[in-house]
């Protein structure tokens, strides 16, 4: 079934998440003061793992074959992180 799931995430550079195969990135955003991800799937595939990183403005990425999804501002703004999916 084609559905729209809600993921928290932590506050950390790095973190591995669980989502259906094929898991299509739709929003990313603050919900209570925390960071979520919305993304579209087909619960009927089979689970996999996704790494999410995250990066705040200025820091270096060398990492290769990060496809970026959002960008969120926390801390009353004063915080600004770049969130990417690692393909």
């Amino acid at each position: 079934m084609i559905t729209v799931y809600k993921q928290e995430l932590a506050l950390v550079d790095v973190q591995v998440i669980e989502v259906p195969r094929y898991a299509r990135m739709l929003h990313i955003g603050l919900q209570r003061g925390m960071p979520c991800i919305w993304y579209q799937c087909d619960t009927d595939e089979p689970m996999t793992k996704m790494t999410i990183r995250c990066y705040g403005t200025g820091h270096p990425i060398n990492e290769k074959g990060l496809a970026y999804f959002g960008t969120l501002l926390l801390r009353g703004d004063n915080l600004v992180l770049h969130y990417f999916v690692q393909n």
